[in-house]
């Protein structure tokens, strides 16, 4: 089975509005009515964060957070930066 990219901007525009019509729509007066019970001071809240309030605030979360940090440092570290010259780095993993 061949797969098909397509690199038309055009059409994956069009596709996604499709889908989110399809698929969100149902939803869009929940969001409303969720917006208008916020008040101003959650909304500010919310404002830049990625995760829940609650991820933020357990400690349990923090450090798994941090150390998920670190993990990704090193791996990047290991395979972006410059090696000394005559080294040579593995190859990546097959995934």
């Amino acid at each position: 089975m061949a797969v098909t990219y397509h690199t038309d901007v055009d059409f994956l525009s069009r596709r996604l509005r499709e889908h989110g019509r399809r698929v969100l729509a149902p939803y869009w007066p929940l969001a409303a009515d969720f917006a208008r019970s916020q008040t101003p001071e959650q909304r500010a809240a919310q404002l830049g964060l990625r995760s829940r309030l609650q991820t933020l605030r357990n400690p349990i979360f923090k450090g798994d957070a941090a150390s998920a940090v670190q993990a990704s440092a090193a791996r990047n570290h290991a395979l972006f930066l410059p090696r000394p010259t005559g080294t040579r780095a593995p190859p990546p993993p097959f995934l």
